[in-house]
């Protein structure tokens, strides 16, 4: 599926913003499946920043390469990446942007070894990932169901799940320390169809009591460091449970109910914010 984003920079409970927000002012960026290249506008518009894109859909390229963003546009399959046959742009980037990308790969620790060779020494990724501990994919297992839809944790295009200690350990093997985060929340019932009130309260409570049942989105600063990084990495990460403003109400209400309800939607939907 194209994704298409409208970024309202106030809007602190959007992966995009957080990720804005971690970038430095000029800086040289290669936004990994940049998609329609919504990130990179606003960052060569507000911060100046030159911007290289990798995206692997058809659609996408050509209208990232009618937007006049980027310095240039990469069709490429992540999944095949190698470092080597893009030697040009050897530690040549201070920024390298994954943002909701690393899911979709078959290996993501391969691709972030190979990726992390374009970044300059004092360079740094910016990621955002998808959090499967979070409250609406532990109702569904409860249910024994596992229910993949357009979007959200259990997009049907996911091939990877991850949560606070799988990020930690992936980065952290790949010679990368988590020097910074946040998260975007996500009302407990997510998009999944059951709902907290067909469980035991004792059993509702206990899903709450974690902090993690309401991450929606680890999104993160990692760059190159030595020794043991997991524990720290893990550590940083879960400091960011500490903050952030869910998202719920009427309107999130209909969004759920649209995409349980009519899933074909959101197809038409990103298309037309496409375009």
């Amino acid at each position: 599926m194209l994704y298409a984003r409208k970024i309202n920079l106030k809007n602190k409970n959007d992966s995009n913003v957080l990720l804005f927000d971690m970038v430095n002012f000029g800086s040289r960026i290669l936004d990994v499946g940049c998609a329609c290249g919504d990130l990179s506008a606003v960052l060569a518009q507000e911060k100046k920043c030159s911007c290289v894109g990798m995206e692997a859909d058809d659609e996408g390229v050509q209208i990232c390469r009618k937007r006049n963003i980027f310095a240039e546009v990469l069709q490429i399959d992540l999944n095949k990446f190698q470092a080597s046959d893009y030697s040009r742009f050897i530690s040549s980037f201070d920024v390298i942007i994954c943002g909701d990308v690393l899911e979709h790969l078959m290996n993501p620790q391969a691709v972030l070894s190979e990726l992390k060779k374009l970044l300059k020494p004092d360079g740094y990724f910016v990621v955002s990932l998808p959090n499967v501990a979070h409250a609406s994919t532990k109702i569904g297992l409860l249910f024994d169901e596992w229910n993949y839809g357009e979007l959200g944790i259990l997009d049907k295009t996911h091939l990877r799940f991850f949560e606070a200690k799988s990020i930690a350990e992936m980065f952290a093997n790949c010679g990368l320390s988590i020097a910074e985060a946040g998260c975007t929340l996500l009302p407990e019932e997510g998009f999944q169809p059951h709902k907290f009130s067909e469980l035991p309260p004792e059993v509702a409570d206990f899903i709450m009591q974690s902090p993690q049942s309401k991450v929606f989105q680890y999104v993160f600063k990692a760059k190159f460091a030595k020794g043991n990084l997991r524990e720290k990495n893990l550590k940083v990460l879960l400091s960011a449970l500490e903050g952030g403003v869910c998202c719920g109400g009427f309107l999130f209400k209909i969004k759920r109910f649209l995409l349980l309800k009519f899933p074909s939607l959101v197809k038409y939907i990103q298309k037309y914010r496409s375009r």
